[in-house]
Protein backbone atom coordinates (compact mmCIF):
# COMPACT_ATOMS: atom_id res chain seq x y z
CA UNK A 1 0.00 0.00 0.00
CA UNK A 2 2.76 2.47 0.88
CA UNK A 3 5.39 1.27 -1.59
CA UNK A 4 7.35 4.37 -2.67
CA UNK A 5 5.36 6.32 -0.09
CA UNK A 6 2.22 6.52 -2.20
CA UNK A 7 -1.31 6.20 -0.85
CA UNK A 8 -3.16 4.29 -3.54
CA UNK A 9 -6.86 4.79 -4.19
CA UNK A 10 -8.88 2.12 -2.36
CA UNK A 11 -12.51 3.17 -2.88
CA UNK A 12 -12.43 4.12 -6.58
CA UNK A 13 -15.13 2.08 -8.25
CA UNK A 14 -17.18 2.09 -5.04
CA UNK A 15 -17.69 5.69 -3.91
CA UNK A 16 -16.75 7.28 -7.24
CA UNK A 17 -15.89 6.26 -10.79
CA UNK A 18 -12.71 4.31 -11.35
CA UNK A 19 -12.57 5.12 -15.05
CA UNK A 20 -10.68 8.44 -15.44
CA UNK A 21 -12.81 9.74 -18.32
CA UNK A 22 -16.10 9.01 -16.56
CA UNK A 23 -14.76 10.45 -13.28
CA UNK A 24 -13.79 13.70 -15.00
CA UNK A 25 -17.24 13.87 -16.60
CA UNK A 26 -18.90 13.43 -13.19
CA UNK A 27 -16.72 16.09 -11.62
CA UNK A 28 -17.57 18.55 -14.39
CA UNK A 29 -21.25 17.98 -13.66
CA UNK A 30 -20.86 18.36 -9.89
CA UNK A 31 -18.62 21.44 -10.00
CA UNK A 32 -21.43 23.70 -11.13
CA UNK A 33 -20.66 27.30 -11.94
CA UNK A 34 -22.82 28.85 -9.24
CA UNK A 35 -22.46 32.55 -8.55
CA UNK A 36 -20.39 33.34 -5.47
CA UNK A 37 -22.26 36.62 -5.04
CA UNK A 38 -25.38 34.60 -4.36
CA UNK A 39 -23.73 33.33 -1.20
CA UNK A 40 -20.93 35.63 -0.05
CA UNK A 41 -19.98 39.32 0.15
CA UNK A 42 -17.97 40.58 -2.82
CA UNK A 43 -14.63 40.93 -1.00
CA UNK A 44 -14.83 37.69 0.99
CA UNK A 45 -12.12 35.04 1.20
CA UNK A 46 -12.99 31.41 1.91
CA UNK A 47 -10.94 29.87 4.73
CA UNK A 48 -12.65 26.50 5.09
CA UNK A 49 -15.39 24.33 3.70
CA UNK A 50 -17.40 21.48 5.17
CA UNK A 51 -18.27 18.94 2.49
CA UNK A 52 -19.87 15.45 2.50
CA UNK A 53 -18.01 12.25 1.63
CA UNK A 54 -20.70 9.77 0.59
CA UNK A 55 -20.82 8.12 -2.81
CA UNK A 56 -20.77 10.71 -5.58
CA UNK A 57 -24.30 9.86 -6.84
CA UNK A 58 -25.66 10.84 -3.43
CA UNK A 59 -23.52 13.73 -2.18
CA UNK A 60 -21.43 14.75 -5.19
CA UNK A 61 -23.64 17.65 -6.16
CA UNK A 62 -23.61 19.22 -2.68
CA UNK A 63 -19.85 18.72 -2.37
CA UNK A 64 -19.28 20.09 -5.86
CA UNK A 65 -21.23 23.31 -5.29
CA UNK A 66 -19.31 23.97 -2.08
CA UNK A 67 -15.92 23.12 -3.56
CA UNK A 68 -16.70 25.33 -6.55
CA UNK A 69 -17.01 28.42 -4.36
CA UNK A 70 -13.57 27.77 -2.85
CA UNK A 71 -12.15 27.11 -6.31
CA UNK A 72 -12.46 30.81 -7.12
CA UNK A 73 -9.69 31.57 -4.62
CA UNK A 74 -5.93 30.92 -4.63
CA UNK A 75 -4.15 28.87 -1.98
CA UNK A 76 -0.66 27.50 -1.37
CA UNK A 77 -1.75 24.43 0.56
CA UNK A 78 -4.86 22.54 1.59
CA UNK A 79 -5.52 21.04 5.02
CA UNK A 80 -7.85 18.05 4.68
CA UNK A 81 -9.31 16.60 7.89
CA UNK A 82 -11.46 13.49 7.66
CA UNK A 83 -13.08 11.42 10.42
CA UNK A 84 -11.90 7.90 11.17
CA UNK A 85 -14.47 5.22 10.35
CA UNK A 86 -12.30 2.12 10.81
CA UNK A 87 -9.51 2.71 13.35
CA UNK A 88 -9.93 3.89 16.93
CA UNK A 89 -7.45 6.40 18.37
CA UNK A 90 -7.23 9.87 19.91
CA UNK A 91 -6.05 13.01 18.11
CA UNK A 92 -4.89 13.42 14.51
CA UNK A 93 -3.32 10.62 12.49
CA UNK A 94 -0.51 12.08 10.37
CA UNK A 95 0.46 10.45 7.06
CA UNK A 96 3.85 8.97 6.26
CA UNK A 97 3.20 8.90 2.50
CA UNK A 98 4.35 11.62 0.12
CA UNK A 99 1.73 11.24 -2.59
CA UNK A 100 -2.00 10.49 -2.84
CA UNK A 101 -3.04 8.70 -6.03
CA UNK A 102 -6.49 8.72 -7.67
CA UNK A 103 -7.62 7.57 -11.12
CA UNK A 104 -7.01 11.06 -12.52
CA UNK A 105 -3.53 11.63 -11.11
CA UNK A 106 -1.42 12.26 -8.03
CA UNK A 107 -1.41 14.91 -5.32
CA UNK A 108 1.74 15.82 -3.40
CA UNK A 109 1.65 15.78 0.39
CA UNK A 110 3.21 18.73 2.23
CA UNK A 111 5.39 16.65 4.53
CA UNK A 112 7.60 19.62 5.38
CA UNK A 113 4.66 21.43 7.01
CA UNK A 114 3.34 18.25 8.60
CA UNK A 115 6.72 17.71 10.25
CA UNK A 116 6.16 20.89 12.27
CA UNK A 117 3.19 19.34 14.09
CA UNK A 118 4.43 18.00 17.41
CA UNK A 119 2.62 16.73 20.48
CA UNK A 120 0.96 13.66 21.91
CA UNK A 121 -2.20 14.25 19.88
CA UNK A 122 -0.30 14.28 16.57
CA UNK A 123 0.90 10.77 15.68
CA UNK A 124 1.92 8.89 12.53
CA UNK A 125 -0.75 6.25 11.94
CA UNK A 126 -0.90 4.81 8.44
CA UNK A 127 -3.53 2.26 9.43
CA UNK A 128 -6.05 5.08 9.86
CA UNK A 129 -5.32 6.36 6.34
CA UNK A 130 -5.22 3.20 4.21
CA UNK A 131 -8.94 2.54 3.67
CA UNK A 132 -10.45 5.83 4.88
CA UNK A 133 -13.07 6.75 2.28
CA UNK A 134 -13.92 10.07 3.97
CA UNK A 135 -10.39 11.22 3.09
CA UNK A 136 -10.17 9.78 -0.39
CA UNK A 137 -13.54 10.95 -1.69
CA UNK A 138 -12.44 14.60 -1.40
CA UNK A 139 -9.23 14.11 -3.41
CA UNK A 140 -10.69 14.19 -6.96
CA UNK A 141 -12.39 17.52 -6.22
CA UNK A 142 -9.16 18.95 -4.79
CA UNK A 143 -6.91 17.91 -7.65
CA UNK A 144 -9.43 19.16 -10.24
CA UNK A 145 -9.83 22.64 -8.71
CA UNK A 146 -6.34 23.07 -7.27
CA UNK A 147 -3.88 21.30 -9.57
CA UNK A 148 -0.35 21.25 -8.22
CA UNK A 149 -1.35 22.48 -4.75
CA UNK A 150 0.04 20.22 -1.97
CA UNK A 151 -2.21 18.87 0.76
CA UNK A 152 -1.86 18.10 4.45
CA UNK A 153 -4.16 15.05 4.86
CA UNK A 154 -5.22 14.07 8.38
CA UNK A 155 -7.57 11.47 9.80
CA UNK A 156 -9.21 12.58 13.03
CA UNK A 157 -9.85 10.18 15.88
CA UNK A 158 -11.71 10.76 19.11
CA UNK A 159 -11.40 14.20 20.72
CA UNK A 160 -13.41 16.39 23.06
CA UNK A 161 -13.68 20.16 23.37
CA UNK A 162 -10.64 20.40 25.65
CA UNK A 163 -8.43 18.29 23.36
CA UNK A 164 -9.58 20.29 20.34
CA UNK A 165 -8.63 23.55 22.07
CA UNK A 166 -5.19 22.16 22.90
CA UNK A 167 -4.55 20.83 19.40
CA UNK A 168 -5.43 24.01 17.54
CA UNK A 169 -2.66 25.94 19.25
CA UNK A 170 -0.35 23.84 17.07
CA UNK A 171 -2.57 24.10 13.99
CA UNK A 172 -3.16 27.87 14.23
CA UNK A 173 -0.24 28.85 11.91
CA UNK A 174 -2.08 27.11 9.09
CA UNK A 175 -5.32 29.09 9.58
CA UNK A 176 -4.54 31.85 7.08
CA UNK A 177 -5.41 33.15 3.63
CA UNK A 178 -2.84 30.85 2.00
CA UNK A 179 -4.49 27.67 3.30
CA UNK A 180 -7.88 26.15 2.57
CA UNK A 181 -9.27 23.81 5.22
CA UNK A 182 -11.45 21.01 3.85
CA UNK A 183 -13.52 19.36 6.58
CA UNK A 184 -15.01 16.04 5.49
CA UNK A 185 -18.32 15.17 7.12
CA UNK A 186 -21.69 13.69 6.39
CA UNK A 187 -24.52 14.72 8.69
CA UNK A 188 -27.17 12.60 10.38
CA UNK A 189 -27.29 8.88 9.54
CA UNK A 190 -30.92 7.88 10.14
CA UNK A 191 -32.34 4.35 10.18
CA UNK A 192 -32.29 0.97 11.85
CA UNK A 193 -29.03 0.02 10.14
CA UNK A 194 -27.36 3.03 11.76
CA UNK A 195 -28.96 2.33 15.12
CA UNK A 196 -30.50 5.79 15.19
CA UNK A 197 -34.29 6.20 15.22
CA UNK A 198 -35.07 9.32 17.30
CA UNK A 199 -38.45 9.67 15.54
CA UNK A 200 -40.57 7.50 13.25
CA UNK A 201 -43.06 10.02 11.87
CA UNK A 202 -42.59 13.06 9.66
CA UNK A 203 -39.06 11.80 9.14
CA UNK A 204 -38.09 14.25 6.39
CA UNK A 205 -39.23 17.33 8.35
CA UNK A 206 -37.87 16.14 11.69
CA UNK A 207 -34.56 15.16 10.15
CA UNK A 208 -34.10 18.56 8.55
CA UNK A 209 -34.90 20.29 11.84
CA UNK A 210 -32.39 18.05 13.63
CA UNK A 211 -29.61 18.68 11.10
CA UNK A 212 -30.18 22.42 10.83
CA UNK A 213 -29.97 22.64 14.62
CA UNK A 214 -26.38 21.38 14.31
CA UNK A 215 -25.72 23.56 11.27
CA UNK A 216 -26.80 26.66 13.20
CA UNK A 217 -24.30 25.86 15.98
CA UNK A 218 -21.58 25.72 13.33
CA UNK A 219 -22.71 28.98 11.71
CA UNK A 220 -22.56 30.61 15.16
CA UNK A 221 -19.06 29.16 15.80
CA UNK A 222 -20.46 27.72 19.02
CA UNK A 223 -17.91 24.99 19.74
CA UNK A 224 -19.27 23.94 23.12
CA UNK A 225 -22.86 24.35 21.95
CA UNK A 226 -22.21 22.09 18.96
CA UNK A 227 -20.70 19.42 21.20
CA UNK A 228 -23.57 19.68 23.68
CA UNK A 229 -26.18 19.55 20.91
CA UNK A 230 -24.76 16.32 19.51
CA UNK A 231 -24.48 14.80 22.97
CA UNK A 232 -28.08 15.76 23.74
CA UNK A 233 -29.66 14.65 20.46
CA UNK A 234 -27.30 11.80 19.63
CA UNK A 235 -27.19 13.14 16.06
CA UNK A 236 -24.92 10.81 14.12
CA UNK A 237 -22.70 13.39 12.42
CA UNK A 238 -19.61 11.35 11.57
CA UNK A 239 -17.35 14.39 11.09
CA UNK A 240 -18.15 15.98 14.44
CA UNK A 241 -14.49 15.83 15.55
CA UNK A 242 -13.01 17.49 12.42
CA UNK A 243 -15.76 20.11 12.66
CA UNK A 244 -14.86 20.74 16.31
CA UNK A 245 -11.21 21.29 15.32
CA UNK A 246 -12.25 23.80 12.68
CA UNK A 247 -14.48 25.68 15.12
CA UNK A 248 -11.75 25.69 17.77
CA UNK A 249 -9.06 27.07 15.45
CA UNK A 250 -11.36 29.80 14.13
CA UNK A 251 -12.16 30.89 17.68
CA UNK A 252 -8.48 30.87 18.66
CA UNK A 253 -7.64 32.94 15.58
CA UNK A 254 -10.30 35.47 16.55
CA UNK A 255 -8.90 35.75 20.09
CA UNK A 256 -5.23 35.93 19.06
CA UNK A 257 -5.31 37.86 15.80
CA UNK A 258 -8.78 39.42 15.59
CA UNK A 259 -9.41 37.41 12.39
CA UNK A 260 -13.16 36.98 12.64
CA UNK A 261 -14.73 34.29 10.49
CA UNK A 262 -18.27 33.98 9.25
CA UNK A 263 -20.06 30.93 7.86
CA UNK A 264 -22.92 30.18 5.52
CA UNK A 265 -24.85 27.09 4.46
CA UNK A 266 -24.51 26.45 0.73
CA UNK A 267 -26.80 23.43 0.41
CA UNK A 268 -28.56 20.82 2.52
CA UNK A 269 -29.72 17.53 1.00
CA UNK A 270 -30.35 13.90 1.95
CA UNK A 271 -29.95 10.58 0.22
CA UNK A 272 -33.68 10.10 0.90
CA UNK A 273 -34.42 12.79 -1.67
CA UNK A 274 -32.69 10.63 -4.29
CA UNK A 275 -33.84 7.15 -3.26
CA UNK A 276 -37.25 8.11 -1.88
CA UNK A 277 -36.47 5.97 1.17
CA UNK A 278 -36.49 8.05 4.36
CA UNK A 279 -36.37 4.97 6.55
CA UNK A 280 -32.69 4.72 5.66
CA UNK A 281 -31.14 8.07 4.81
CA UNK A 282 -27.99 10.13 5.27
CA UNK A 283 -27.90 13.94 5.33
CA UNK A 284 -25.35 16.16 3.60
CA UNK A 285 -24.50 19.81 4.24
CA UNK A 286 -22.14 22.06 2.33
CA UNK A 287 -20.86 25.00 4.43
CA UNK A 288 -18.34 27.76 3.66
CA UNK A 289 -16.31 29.59 6.31
CA UNK A 290 -15.00 32.95 5.18
CA UNK A 291 -13.73 36.38 6.14
CA UNK A 292 -15.56 39.47 4.93
CA UNK A 293 -12.93 41.92 3.66
CA UNK A 294 -15.43 44.55 2.56
CA UNK A 295 -14.01 46.82 5.28
CA UNK A 296 -10.45 45.56 4.97
CA UNK A 297 -8.73 48.84 5.80
CA UNK A 298 -10.69 49.25 9.03
CA UNK A 299 -10.18 45.62 9.97
CA UNK A 300 -6.51 45.83 9.21
CA UNK A 301 -6.06 48.76 11.55
CA UNK A 302 -7.90 47.06 14.39
CA UNK A 303 -5.92 43.85 13.94
CA UNK A 304 -2.55 45.36 14.81
CA UNK A 305 -3.44 48.46 16.78
CA UNK A 306 -1.78 48.88 20.14
CA UNK A 307 -3.78 49.26 23.32
CA UNK A 308 -2.48 52.85 23.23
CA UNK A 309 -4.22 55.16 20.81
CA UNK A 310 -4.63 58.71 19.65
CA UNK A 311 -7.82 60.68 19.19
CA UNK A 312 -9.11 61.23 15.66
CA UNK A 313 -8.05 64.86 15.90
CA UNK A 314 -4.50 63.85 16.88
CA UNK A 315 -4.32 61.31 14.04
CA UNK A 316 -5.37 63.95 11.53
CA UNK A 317 -2.80 66.34 12.99
CA UNK A 318 -0.05 63.72 12.52
CA UNK A 319 -1.11 62.90 8.96
CA UNK A 320 -1.20 66.61 8.10
CA UNK A 321 2.27 67.06 9.57
CA UNK A 322 3.65 64.25 7.39
CA UNK A 323 1.95 65.44 4.19
CA UNK A 324 2.90 69.09 4.75
CA UNK A 325 6.51 68.16 5.55
CA UNK A 326 6.81 66.44 2.17
CA UNK A 327 4.90 69.24 0.40
CA UNK A 328 7.29 71.81 1.87
CA UNK A 329 10.12 70.17 -0.09
CA UNK A 330 8.33 71.23 -3.26
CA UNK A 331 6.78 74.48 -1.98
CA UNK A 332 9.36 75.86 0.40
CA UNK A 333 7.89 79.35 0.27
CA UNK A 334 4.68 78.13 1.93
CA UNK A 335 6.49 76.51 4.88
CA UNK A 336 3.29 74.78 6.07
CA UNK A 337 3.78 73.28 9.51
CA UNK A 338 2.02 71.89 12.55
CA UNK A 339 2.54 73.05 16.09
CA UNK A 340 4.91 70.92 18.17
CA UNK A 341 3.53 72.17 21.45
CA UNK A 342 1.10 69.24 21.92
CA UNK A 343 2.33 66.95 24.68
CA UNK A 344 1.90 63.77 22.66
CA UNK A 345 4.12 65.17 19.87
CA UNK A 346 6.80 66.07 22.40
CA UNK A 347 7.04 62.50 23.73
CA UNK A 348 10.15 60.57 22.74
CA UNK A 349 8.66 58.01 20.30
CA UNK A 350 9.67 56.26 17.11
CA UNK A 351 7.56 55.82 14.00
CA UNK A 352 7.36 54.57 10.43
CA UNK A 353 5.92 56.58 7.55
CA UNK A 354 4.50 54.57 4.64
CA UNK A 355 3.39 55.87 1.25
CA UNK A 356 0.93 53.90 -0.89
CA UNK A 357 -0.47 54.54 -4.32
CA UNK A 358 -4.24 54.83 -4.46
CA UNK A 359 -4.22 51.32 -5.92
CA UNK A 360 -2.55 50.06 -2.73
CA UNK A 361 1.00 49.53 -4.04
CA UNK A 362 3.91 50.46 -1.79
CA UNK A 363 5.67 53.69 -2.83
CA UNK A 364 7.98 54.22 0.13
CA UNK A 365 8.43 53.19 3.76
CA UNK A 366 11.10 54.39 6.20
CA UNK A 367 11.17 54.47 9.98
CA UNK A 368 12.99 53.85 13.23
CA UNK A 369 12.51 51.14 15.82
CA UNK A 370 14.32 52.80 18.71
CA UNK A 371 13.07 56.14 20.03
CA UNK A 372 15.77 58.80 20.17
CA UNK A 373 13.91 62.09 19.59
CA UNK A 374 10.46 63.67 20.04
CA UNK A 375 7.73 62.14 17.91
CA UNK A 376 7.32 65.48 16.12
CA UNK A 377 10.90 65.34 14.83
CA UNK A 378 10.78 61.62 14.04
CA UNK A 379 7.64 62.08 11.97
CA UNK A 380 9.22 64.87 9.92
CA UNK A 381 12.48 62.93 9.48
CA UNK A 382 10.73 59.76 8.25
CA UNK A 383 8.28 61.71 6.07
CA UNK A 384 11.21 63.07 4.08
CA UNK A 385 13.05 59.74 4.05
CA UNK A 386 10.00 57.77 2.86
CA UNK A 387 9.38 60.27 0.05
CA UNK A 388 12.96 60.78 -1.14
CA UNK A 389 15.38 58.28 0.46
CA UNK A 390 13.82 54.81 0.19
CA UNK A 391 16.41 52.98 -2.00
CA UNK A 392 13.70 50.73 -3.46
CA UNK A 393 11.94 53.62 -5.19
CA UNK A 394 12.76 56.73 -7.17
CA UNK A 395 12.27 59.96 -5.19
CA UNK A 396 8.96 61.79 -5.54
CA UNK A 397 9.19 64.26 -8.39
CA UNK A 398 6.39 66.75 -7.76
CA UNK A 399 3.65 67.87 -5.43
CA UNK A 400 1.21 66.54 -8.04
CA UNK A 401 2.62 63.04 -7.55
CA UNK A 402 2.34 63.47 -3.78
CA UNK A 403 -1.36 64.23 -4.17
CA UNK A 404 -1.87 60.80 -5.78
CA UNK A 405 -0.49 58.99 -2.71
CA UNK A 406 -2.01 57.88 0.57
CA UNK A 407 -0.08 58.26 3.82
CA UNK A 408 0.02 55.73 6.64
CA UNK A 409 1.76 56.24 9.98
CA UNK A 410 2.82 53.62 12.53
CA UNK A 411 3.78 54.99 15.95
CA UNK A 412 5.65 52.29 17.84
CA UNK A 413 5.76 51.11 21.42
CA UNK A 414 9.19 50.26 22.91
CA UNK A 415 10.56 46.92 21.70
CA UNK A 416 10.91 44.09 24.21
CA UNK A 417 12.77 40.80 24.00
CA UNK A 418 10.74 37.56 23.96
CA UNK A 419 11.89 34.04 24.92
CA UNK A 420 10.72 32.36 21.71
CA UNK A 421 9.23 33.10 18.31
CA UNK A 422 6.22 31.12 19.52
CA UNK A 423 5.32 34.18 21.61
CA UNK A 424 4.79 36.27 18.47
CA UNK A 425 1.16 37.17 17.70
CA UNK A 426 0.80 37.93 14.01
CA UNK A 427 -1.13 41.10 13.30
CA UNK A 428 -0.45 42.44 16.78
CA UNK A 429 3.35 42.35 17.05
CA UNK A 430 5.98 44.02 14.95
CA UNK A 431 8.96 41.66 14.80
CA UNK A 432 12.69 42.32 15.10
CA UNK A 433 14.96 39.40 14.16
CA UNK A 434 18.58 39.45 15.31
CA UNK A 435 21.35 36.99 14.45
CA UNK A 436 24.94 38.05 15.12
CA UNK A 437 25.40 41.31 13.20
CA UNK A 438 22.35 40.71 11.03
CA UNK A 439 18.89 42.04 11.81
CA UNK A 440 15.62 42.90 10.10
CA UNK A 441 12.20 44.18 11.06
CA UNK A 442 8.59 43.78 9.94
CA UNK A 443 5.79 46.09 11.05
CA UNK A 444 2.70 44.42 12.57
CA UNK A 445 0.66 44.91 9.40
CA UNK A 446 3.07 43.09 7.06
CA UNK A 447 2.00 39.49 7.76
CA UNK A 448 -1.78 40.16 7.57
CA UNK A 449 -1.36 42.20 4.38
CA UNK A 450 0.60 39.37 2.73
CA UNK A 451 -1.58 36.59 4.14
CA UNK A 452 1.47 34.88 5.68
CA UNK A 453 1.45 32.41 8.55
CA UNK A 454 4.17 32.61 11.21
CA UNK A 455 6.76 30.28 9.55
CA UNK A 456 6.36 32.08 6.22
CA UNK A 457 6.66 35.48 7.91
CA UNK A 458 9.84 34.50 9.75
CA UNK A 459 11.34 32.95 6.61
CA UNK A 460 10.86 36.22 4.73
CA UNK A 461 12.21 38.18 7.68
CA UNK A 462 15.31 35.94 7.78
CA UNK A 463 15.95 36.54 4.09
CA UNK A 464 15.41 40.29 4.56
CA UNK A 465 18.24 40.16 7.10
CA UNK A 466 20.48 38.48 4.51
CA UNK A 467 20.24 35.08 6.17
CA UNK A 468 18.99 31.70 4.99
CA UNK A 469 15.22 31.17 4.95
CA UNK A 470 15.37 28.85 7.97
CA UNK A 471 17.65 31.06 10.09
CA UNK A 472 14.70 31.95 12.31
CA UNK A 473 14.77 28.38 13.67
CA UNK A 474 18.42 28.57 14.77
CA UNK A 475 19.01 28.73 18.55
CA UNK A 476 21.23 31.81 18.23
CA UNK A 477 18.50 33.85 16.51
CA UNK A 478 16.73 36.21 18.90
CA UNK A 479 13.49 38.14 18.64
CA UNK A 480 12.04 41.36 19.95
CA UNK A 481 8.48 42.54 19.46
CA UNK A 482 6.70 45.86 19.56
CA UNK A 483 3.21 47.12 18.91
CA UNK A 484 1.99 49.99 16.79
CA UNK A 485 -0.73 52.57 16.57
CA UNK A 486 -1.44 52.41 12.83
CA UNK A 487 -3.67 54.80 10.93
CA UNK A 488 -3.81 56.37 7.52
CA UNK A 489 -5.65 58.52 5.09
Amino acid sequence: MFNRKVRMATVAGQFYEKNPARLKKDLKEYLQNISETDFLPKESHIQAIIVPHAGFPYSGMTAGKTFHLAGKHKYKRIVLIAPSHYVGFTGLALPSYDVCSTPIGDICVDQKSIAKLKGRNFVKNDDAHIHEHSLEVELPFIQTLFPGIPIMPFVCGQINVQIAQQMVETLLPFWNDETLWVISSDFTHYGRQFGYLPFKENIQENLKELDLGAVNKILDFDLEGFDEYLNKTGATICGRNPIMLMLAVSLLAKNNTDIESKAKLVEYTTSGEITGDYNHTVSYAGIVVYTDNSHKEVGKMNAHESNENYTEKQKQEILSLVRNTIRNKFEKSRNITVSATSDYLAEERSCFVTLHTKGGALRGCIGHIMAFEPLYDNLKRNAVNAAFQDPRFTPLKSVEELETLKIEVSVLTPAKKIPSYNDIILGKHGIILKNSSRNAVFLPQVAPEQGWDLPTTLSHLSMKAGLSANAWELPETQFEVFEAIVFGE
